[in-house]
């Protein structure tokens, strides 16, 4: 099917020259046998892999307007153990479109990268053109880590700006400050802290048999309960007191710090376990007030529905006196001290 795709290499050329930014290296031009080139299953510079959805549009933009000259080529470099054949950079789902239009040709550039942070960041700009799919959000999250673990960048909030300027450079500086925002959420800037999101707490929840989302995990714990960033929060409340009077169960209350730091982290989980007892008297006063009953005969009776359960393990520097495993393993109260 349309094996006979117009191509023109000197068309190409002349419409769409090859500029590239700094650290990248155009060594040429070149129409081959698409069988020549490999394009990795696994995508270096994406998080959710292929996006059927967008191979699609590219397959029927090819079917409607052609090979689109006026537009960058696919990227290639050289393939290191086979000076005869290339591996894909950029164009992966255009070689999956080509694919399923059969076609048996394409053009490519060729190029070289001064340094692997280079690559990286060409990675992330590449696709900045028709037909292509936009960097998404969770994608220049990885670029971030990608770049930290590799150490191309240090771990600092201005280094990771600078970088953000660099791969996300069509964003705005707010947009790119709430990526760094999202980045810190599940990547705290301390080595002997860990960051969590509402994801990754939930995860976290489940393996340290913790309930959560409600009822959730509850087959593994027998409670009912919730984890939450702030403690206590309007929606808690809402859903908390719906499942309370539902099953009339106990709602354990866990909570975890988001963007912590060496100096806040005990500070910020008392104010956080202090606000469950606060949210408990509150709903003492409310039945004070709608039963005409004295406050402290309400409180007597214990039947707050909310209880603190303490937090998610965040303190995970080595403890020299438990074999180097981390400082906070399990459930710890507000200064860290281990809870069953």
């Amino acid at each position: 099917m349309n094996k006979l795709i117009y191509l023109d290499l000197e068309k190409s050329l002349t419409q769409s020259p090859p500029i590239y930014p700094t650290g990248v290296i155009h060594k040429k031009r070149i129409r081959i046998q698409r069988a020549l080139v490999t394009f990795p299953e696994t995508q270096e510079f994406r998080e959710q892999g292929k996006n059927i959805s967008n191979v699609q549009q590219i397959k029927d933009s090819y079917i409607v307007h052609g090979f689109l000259h006026d537009e960058p080529v696919q990227v290639v470099t050289v393939d290191p153990n086979n000076k005869d054949r290339f591996v894909g950079i950029a164009g992966y789902h255009r070689n999956e479109a080509q694919e399923w239009l059969d076609w048996e040709v394409a053009i490519y550039d060729v190029v070289e990268f001064k340094t692997p942070r280079d690559r990286l960041k060409f990675g992330y700009t590449s696709n900045h053109h028709r037909p292509a799919q936009k960097i998404i959000r969770s994608d220049i999250l990885k670029g971030i880590k990608t770049a930290i673990t590799s150490r191309f960048i240090l771990d600092t909030d201005a280094a990771i700006l600078d970088f953000l300027g660099e791969i996300a450079g069509n964003e705005t500086i707010v947009k790119r400050k709430a990526l760094l925002k999202s980045f810190r959420l599940s990547n705290s800037g301390f080595e002997n802290l860990e960051s969590f999101g509402s994801i990754i707490a939930n995860e976290k929840a489940l393996e340290l048999n913790i309930p959560y989302l409600g009822d959730k995990n509850y087959v593994k714990t027998g409670l009912h309960g919730y984890v939450k960033e702030a403690s206590v929060g309007k929606q808690l409340m809402v859903d908390g007191l719906k499942l309370w009077l539902d099953e009339g169960e106990d709602i354990h209350v866990t909570g975890y710090i988001t963007f912590p730091t060496p100096n806040n982290l005990k500070t910020r989980r008392l104010s956080e376990k202090n606000n469950v007892y606060k949210l408990n008297d509150f709903l003492y006063q409310v039945a004070a007030k709608l039963t005409d009953m004295p406050f402290d005969e309400i409180k007597k009776k214990g039947k707050s529905p909310f209880k603190y359960n303490g937090f998610l393990p965040q303190v995970i520097s080595a403890d020299p006196t438990n074999g180097g495993l981390p400082v906070e393993i399990g459930k710890v109260d507000y200064d860290g001290t281990p809870m069953l």
